[in-house]
């Protein structure tokens, strides 16, 4: 019988502690022992607390991108927030129970030293409400940041605790959507009955085609990305996966994410730059662009971008939305430091609005536009800028620099053992989606607005979330 020493570790052979059962993988590899041998004893207290957790993490992650209910005024849009809001305080109130009865918070990342980051983007949120033009106006939008990072958190503890599988269950709700969009744009068959969206392309069930398509692209090269960071033998499930999503964006016919999905698939095949890894990236941006020059909708929309730049008509060239850009702007000059408030720019908008028309006709040769209604700037940069002030944008962009270096971590040397495996093939995952993720979403950002919309902004959660639990300086679960 062995016998533990205090202070010291097991004494038992390595022969018996495998026969036993025993992981012997190094500190760094574990994730299911919050504190490694000296805290093995006080695990066993959180255990119902985290599987609680993670249900809570994997459903509200499956459930959120595919919920609807038609009698609502926006069917598609308002469950998912409300899901999504639901999950925060959700996590909230397990971590509380936790703490009063067990006098102890259960490990939700809380050692992580990335936690700061969405502790200043929450900080931060909160001092801009303070100085915002109607500060109570500004409570909703503190709270959606706030239980956005309560969200973030708990999915990287969750993908550090459940391992190469999550990513797995990331994909289910995408390949749902993705398949709907197949039937709405290929076939002309929608099951679900909604109103006819006067853009064309496929909503799935996100409700817009814009909607769709920012949540697709995230996914859909998070899935190529599993296809390269996968082993031989165990490529083809996510070359599915990655087909599906693919064509699935495409359907939505949404340009600016088709960009963003090609950008991060060159950054991707550019890191991965091995010969036929990178003719195969070439050959798919070359698909890609032909199935969308011979699609004829496509086809009219860039007719008309080029005729918008043939007449330097700036308006029209970015879908008469630089109303929006300008005025937000607008509102960052005069508020460099808080901006005018979290959610306050479409209260703000119609003001700037006359300024911009007034004080720039030439950008407008087409003359103002009373019925230009925008609740959101179309551009997160420029809507964050505006909001939350220079601070605010600079967290964003650090938050974007620590996902994007993970895919310049040196790799682990190779282990003998199947979980050993598998740790390995989930931090290679990581590292070769991370960089691409980041430029996905930054020039995703420039055209769309997915930090303000629960689906889309699930994905992107998700995904860099997966990339820093599995970095290699993740500290153990």
């Amino acid at each position: 019988m062995t016998r533990r020493k205090r202070g010291g570790k097991r004494s038992a052979a390595p022969a018996d502690r495998h026969s036993a059962g025993e992981d012997t993988r190094p500190d760094a590899l574990r994730r299911d022992q919050p504190g490694g041998d000296d805290q093995t004893a006080a695990a066993p207290r959180f255990g119902f607390t985290e599987t609680l957790h993670r249900t809570i993490v994997v459903l509200f992650l499956v459930a959120t991108p595919i919920v609807f209910w038609i009698p609502a005024k926006d069917p598609f849009g308002l469950p998912k927030e409300i899901l999504s809001r639901l999950e925060g305080l959700l996590i909230l109130a397990l971590v509380g129970t936790a703490w009063i009865l067990r006098g102890k918070l259960p490990p939700v990342g809380s050692r992580d030293p990335r936690i700061l980051l969405p502790i200043a983007a929450v900080t931060w949120t909160a001092v801009a409400a303070l100085f915002s033009d109607q500060p109570r106006a500004s409570v909703s939008s503190v709270v959606t940041v706030s239980l956005a990072a309560v969200i973030f958190l708990a999915t990287l503890h969750a993908a550090r605790a459940i391992g190469s599988r999550f990513v797995h269950l990331a994909f289910i709700p995408a390949v749902i959507n993705a398949l709907l969009a197949w039937s709405q744009g290929g076939f002309g068959w929608n099951p679900i009955p909604m109103e006819g969206s006067a853009r064309p392309g496929a909503p799935a069930l996100l409700g817009n085609p814009n909607v769709a398509g920012a949540f697709l692209a995230v996914p859909a090269l998070a899935a190529v990305a599993a296809v390269v960071a996968a082993r031989p033998g165990r490529r083809l499930f996510p070359l599915l996966i990655a087909v599906v999503l693919f064509a699935g964006l495409l359907f939505t016919l949404t340009l600016t994410a088709i960009i963003a999905y090609l950008a991060g698939l060159l950054l991707l095949f550019l890191v991965r730059a091995r010969g036929r890894a990178l003719g195969i990236g070439i050959a798919i941006l070359f698909v890609a662009v032909g199935l969308l020059a011979l699609e004829p909708r496509m086809q009219k929309r860039f007719q008309k971008m080029q005729q918008a730049i043939e007449t330097r008509s700036f308006d029209a060239l970015v879908t008469f939305r630089l109303t929006a850009f300008v005025s937000a702007a607008r509102m960052f000059a005069d508020h460099p430091i808080t901006g005018v408030g979290p959610g306050r720019f479409s209260w703000n908008y119609f003001h700037y609005k006359s300024v911009v028309e007034s004080d720039y006709p030439r950008l407008f040769p087409h003359g103002p536009r009373p019925m230009a209604i925008f609740g959101d700037a179309h551009n997160d940069h420029l809507q964050v800028l505006a909001e939350t002030g220079a601070p605010g944008y600079a967290i964003l962009l650090i938050a974007l620099a620590v996902v994007a270096r993970e895919t310049f971590r040196r790799r682990l040397p190779g282990l003998s053992t199947d979980d050993d495996r598998e740790s390995i093939d989930s931090r290679k995952l990581a590292r070769v989606l991370a960089l691409p993720l980041a430029g996905c979403f930054a020039v995703l950002a420039m055209g769309q607005f997915p930090l303000q919309l629960a689906a889309p902004r699930l994905m992107i959660l998700t995904f860099a979330a997966i990339c820093l639990a599995w970095s290699e300086d993740a500290p153990p679960e």
